[in-house]
């Protein structure tokens, strides 16, 4: 059960970048405290979808649970004030922040904190010592910057947080061109380099100062783009994000950071089903590769289409697993290198990195709720619970937390008592969606059919995961349940229709059918045509879709989905084949938990049968 279905496991977003110059150059004055609160949560939960390392979103560290020298120097790059008051200029300070993290990760004696847990601190009332004990560092950058007609200004300090001691100051103004502004920022990183006594070969040095591309416009683009880029999920980023980057690298076909981007952004939006069309991700993948054979960047703008675009896990490990060479110990690549290895079977390697990725990054929200839902998927409950609590200290209102909270303890614990005790006070922290769906499981469980189905239709009639399955289906059950057949049969029949339109888009990917997405489709037309009594239909639909999308595949929703299979098996009255589907289920990680076979009606049906009463009354939970 997963009410806001699985999640993309991409190396995600912190803040992008973007903004145009304005007019009437200032002096700016030495960068001032930041004195207002923490970042809302709608920002911070975009900040959680993590970003592509080489395109600048995110520094590397190494820590001491990472086995480096707990003495290492460290340090994070608080994000900078925009001064002038040109909001218009703020996606382009938060650009250079994103840079300047970008090239102090590079280098190898230096532990940076990530730029996703940096912006968390955007607008702090926290003093520096409190921000560095809880980011794990010993020194802050901090900075102001002003982009103001054809020029740039940036004072930026280093300080010990602990002592309170400046370390190191300087005050920059420059041309705005890329030379400049890649220039600038290898000598701000050149400079803590030295203060911090970390050494800089030659290599660095060259390659910090080169610009991605020396056209201006392609790089404001590519900078607006990272802003959509940020947002990406909401309503028309996606396409205007995609549509920039198109016009940057059209006005610098040699920009690699905005091809990286565009094939990443453009395998989003396959993942997501929004697009079927494998090609322009796979031109633009290519397109980074043939420009920067070897980089960080391609090696992601690979990864990411192997992973989003085909569902090629061990090809996007491969990438990713080079680029963690390039970079290692970034907590976004250990943690998509995690999720990958889950969806390979290899658990004890996912757990390892992904607690890795954690240690690095204590405070990232999207590593501490993967670590929950792998600790919940190798059925150990304790740790799940801790990690989940953890992540609702920080944020009380994560919609990811208070769901996966809430599986754990009616899914896979059973604990009924305690699931509707945690959702009576979650419930109004959670987006009208997340709370019908919770709304119908716990009515369920109570055989309340009519206030289940009422939740039900506030669904959204397109949304389907290896989970959920669909809204269609699911009333049609719950009808079923309610010895409604008149209902649960016009609700199929919606089903069928619907999903027919569905797998005519679905199969536009091709036979490869990543992540599933015809397979869970046409399981859930199987239950439909057993609804209706057609086992004859239903059998080998439902048979065929779990064979071609198994948990060999997928060890994670290949297996999830063999949950419609059982349930077909059980409507059509092969009680024997759908209880050993379940019973393989319930000993593999990441299978159905015994909570929902105890308490949800769906399984009403076997509940006489020797072989699921001998389940539900195992010691796995």
């Amino acid at each position: 059960f997963n009410p806001v279905g699985q999640f993309a496991s991409a190396i995600g977003t912190g803040a992008a970048i973007g903004g145009s110059g304005g007019a009437g150059a200032t002096v700016i004055a030495p960068a001032a405290r930041r004195t207002s609160r923490l970042l809302p949560a709608a920002i911070l939960g975009a900040v959680l979808l993590v970003t592509v390392v080489g395109w600048g979103l995110f520094a590397s560290g190494r820590s001491p649970a990472a086995g480096s020298p707990a003495d290492r120097p460290s340090i994070a790059v608080l994000p900078f004030e925009n001064i002038g008051g040109d909001t218009s200029n703020q996606s382009f300070v938060l650009g250079v922040h994103a840079e300047i993290i970008t090239q102090l990760g590079k280098l190898a004696g230096l532990r940076v904190a990530s730029r996703s847990a940096a912006l968390q601190y955007r607008e702090t009332k926290k003093d520096d010592r409190a921000v560095a004990s809880e980011l794990g560092v010993a020194t802050l950058l901090t900075g102001s910057m002003q982009r103001a007609g054809g020029q740039v200004h940036l004072n930026v300090a280093l300080e010990d947080a602990a002592k309170g001691e400046q370390l190191w100051a300087e005050s920059y103004d420059r041309e705005l061109t890329p030379q400049n502004l890649f220039a600038l920022q290898g000598e701000i990183a050149t400079k803590v380099a030295s203060a911090l006594s970390v050494r800089l070969t030659r290599e660095q040095q060259a390659e910090i100062v080169k610009p991605p591309t020396t056209n201006l416009a392609a790089l404001d683009l590519y900078y607006r783009a990272l802003d959509n880029w940020t947002s990406r999920g909401v309503s028309g980023q996606d396409s205007m994000g995609i549509h920039r980057l198109e016009e940057a690298v059209t006005l610098d076909p040699s920009f690699a950071r905005a091809w990286g981007l565009l094939a990443q952004l453009r395998s989003w939006v396959l993942r997501n089903g929004r697009q079927n069309d494998t090609l322009p991700a796979r031109v633009a993948a290519d397109r980074t590769k043939a420009l920067a054979p070897g980089s960080l960047e391609a090696r992601l703008a690979s990864g990411y289409y192997l992973y989003y675009g085909q569902g090629d896990y061990s090809g996007a490990l491969e990438d990713l697993e080079a680029a963690d060479r390039l970079l290692p110990n970034t907590s976004e690549v250990l943690l998509a290198r995690g999720l990958v290895l889950r969806r390979l079977g290899r658990w004890d390697e996912a757990l390892t990195l992904i607690t890795r990725a954690v240690s690095l990054e204590p405070r990232n929200q999207n590593a501490i709720n993967n670590l929950g839902e792998t600790y919940r998927l190798l059925r150990r409950d304790d740790k799940a619970n801790e990690a989940y609590d953890r992540l609702l200290a920080i944020d009380p209102g994560s919609s990811i937390g208070i769901v996966n909270k809430f599986r754990g303890l009616f899914n896979d614990q059973g604990d009924t008592s305690q699931a509707a005790s945690f959702l009576k006070t979650s419930l109004p922290l959670l987006t009208e969606q997340n709370r019908k769906l919770l709304e119908s499981r716990m009515a369920a469980a109570r055989r309340d059919y009519a206030t289940a189905a009422t939740a039900a239709m506030r669904w959204d009639p397109y949304a389907m995961t290896m989970n959920n399955g669909g809204r269609d289906i699911a009333l049609a059950l719950t009808y079923h349940a309610a010895g409604d057949p008149v209902r649960a049969r016009a609700w199929a029949d919606t089903a069928i229709r619907r999903n027919r339109l569905m797998l005519e888009d679905r199969r536009k990917r091709g036979p490869g059918d990543p992540f599933g997405g015809q397979a869970i489709v046409e399981l859930q037309s199987a239950i439909a045509y057993a609804l209706k009594g057609d086992s004859a239909r239903a059998v080998p639909m439902a048979e065929a879709a779990a064979a071609r999308y198994s948990p060999e595949r997928d060890a994670v929703e290949g297996l999830q989905i063999r949950r419609w299979l059982a349930v077909t098996y059980m409507l059509v009255g092969r009680t024997g084949d759908a209880v050993a589907v379940l019973r393989d289920m319930l000993h593999r990680p990441g299978g159905v938990g015994a909570g929902e076979l105890r308490y949800d009606p769906t399984w009403d049906a076997l509940r006489s049968d020797p072989g699921f009463q001998q389940l539900i009354g195992s010691k796995i939970r």
